[in-house]
């Protein structure tokens, strides 16, 4: 926002409370206590939706983005929330669609969780892999996105530290459809100017609170807290972000430079997907490449295209063994979901983030009603309703499991929420952990696709589970390289087909290819 038009703002007002900025679709500059009129109010340009506006328009334009991230937790998430300082690089995909919404991302450094102190992390989300090392293990991994499955890049993967309103296929668009914008003193983060609001979204009929700093100069984010204050918990989730670098031009590294060097004494182990084939620009009507003698020749002869090579199907691992009740008092077990395309969701009445996955999940799950049983498994849950209750305040028909900490321990889930779906032998497709947004969405809803179409052995074609029927066999063509046994002679009795050409039978002759009768195939020898 023009640093002009934010002083002209808060000048007046410097000895009051925060000024106001009302609700979705614009609101009028006004005194704490004072409604504005209803029908001027949508007349008016939100100042404070507008700026986030511009930082929408900043990370669109930029080609490479730069930072560093602190994230730590306060009040009732000091203890459980990870402690992450990584610097974060990242590049504009040179294939749109690829990486994270067209992202290439490079996060390393160090977590501090329950289990460890200044664990490093180092992980890369490149265009359709994901590559970290696993010190433990002296592991340099990489695996397709959808199979990258480790404890450090679902830490390295959170909303504040992989910033979801950086990395969205629409920036910071649920910040600019939030509800109320209030603009609080400006102040220096990291010695960087920054304009300070605090912005409301109504989710669900409660209030959910974030205070941001943006940056005067790249209206990017210096600081974000996330407040949480229920009856059973009460804190915040805190990112610090400095060393911002925007380019928008040339950006100052490569895809190349984003890949992890192997360190010493490590090994190699990786899975990688085969490169995308050539497009053949002769099966292009819009192609408009050279042209053949003449200029309008057409295209010109393209080389026969070789066989592919045959990906092997890919594997995945079998599910523990687990046990759960569910609220109906239902024993839910590996048996249970047997030949079944199974989603569990793990979840905490007590998580900011669970309420808005599990509308995004149940919006995936109802396209597969009847083809898919979805499970949400509650966590730490203090009380008996709490579980039931934010269910109902989320809007969503899950079958709740209210006791679900054994069966997380058991699938070694450790950050909330988070999704695991099960094909129908019992094998785990994908494991989201943590479960964010649209992306983790898509994979769940491509997970069960894939779990539908690959039906178990012994069952029939004839329709899936999505009631999509499938395509019969074609009969069997006749081996063209096959000859003709010369020791068989015709049959000297047997008259030509006086139907070889016509379309109706005639009087006591068998319509031809009826088994056994007028069919050439079936005649005695």
């Amino acid at each position: 926002m023009n640093r002009l038009l934010a002083a002209a703002l808060l000048a007046p007002l410097a000895l009051m409370a925060p000024m106001t900025l009302g609700q979705e679709g614009g609101s009028t500059l006004i005194p704490p206590g004072v409604e504005a009129p209803a029908d001027k109010a949508a007349d008016v340009v939100d100042p404070g939706r507008e700026l986030f506006k511009q930082a929408a328009q900043s990370v669109r334009d930029a080609k490479s983005i730069t930072y560093r991230v602190k994230t730590y937790g306060t009040g009732s998430f000091d203890a459980f929330t990870s402690k992450i300082d990584a610097k974060v690089r990242m590049l504009r995909a040179a294939e749109a669609g690829t990486g994270v919404n067209g992202w290439l991302i490079s996060i390393q450094g160090t977590a501090t969780t329950r289990q460890a102190t200044d664990d490093p992390i180092h992980v890369v989300w490149h265009e359709r892999t994901v590559e970290w090392l696993e010190p433990g293990e002296k592991k340099l991994m990489e695996r397709p996105t959808r199979e990258a499955r480790s404890n450090r890049v679902s830490l390295a993967g959170g909303s504040n530290v992989r910033l979801e309103e950086l990395t969205s296929a629409n920036p910071f668009d649920k910040v600019i459809r939030a509800n109320q914008f209030t603009f609080q003193s400006s102040a220096t983060h990291h010695g960087v100017e920054c304009d300070q609001l605090e912005v409301v979204t109504q989710l669900g009929g409660r209030d959910s609170t974030v205070y941001w700093a943006l940056g005067v100069a790249d209206h990017l984010p210096r600081r974000i807290e996330r407040i949480v204050d229920s009856s059973m918990m009460k804190g915040s989730m805190i990112a610090e972000i400095s060393e911002v670098v925007i380019e928008r031009e040339i950006p100052s590294f490569t895809a190349a430079d984003l890949r992890i060097a192997r360190p010493e004494g490590y090994n190699e182990d990786r899975k990688v997907p085969p490169a995308p084939g050539p497009i053949n620009p002769a099966s292009r009507p819009d192609y408009d490449g050279p042209r053949g003698p003449g200029g309008d020749m057409g295209p010109p002869k393209v080389p026969e295209a070789k066989a592919p090579i045959p990906m092997a199907a890919p594997t995945y691992p079998p599910a523990p063994a687990f046990k759960f009740a569910t609220s109906d008092d239902r024993t839910i077990d590996n048996a249970t979901i047997a030949g079944k395309v199974t989603v569990l969701t793990f979840f905490g009445s007590w998580s900011p983030q669970s309420r808005d996955w599990l509308r995004k999940l149940h919006a995936v799950t109802s396209k597969f009603e009847g083809s898919a049983d979805a499970y949400a498994l509650a966590v730490r849950e203090r009380g008996p309703d709490a579980a039931q209750n934010a269910l109902e305040r989320a809007g969503v028909t899950f079958i709740l499991a209210p006791k679900g900490d054994d069966t997380a321990s058991t699938f070694n889930v450790k950050v909330y929420p988070s999704v695991i779906v099960i094909g129908r032998a019992g094998e785990i497709i994908c494991s989201d952990q943590p479960a964010r947004g649209d992306e983790s969405a898509l994979r769940v809803e491509n997970a069960i696709r894939e779990a539908l179409a690959a039906a178990p052995k012994g069952d029939t074609p004839a329709e899936d589970k999505e009631g999509i029927p499938s395509k019969e066999e074609p009969p069997a063509k006749a081996d063209p390289a096959k000859k003709p046994d010369p020791s068989k002679k015709p049959d000297p009795t047997k008259k030509p087909d006086p139907m070889k050409k016509g379309d109706a039978p005639q009087k006591g002759v068998p319509a031809k290819g009826e088994p056994g009768k007028g069919d050439p195939a079936s005649a005695p020898k």
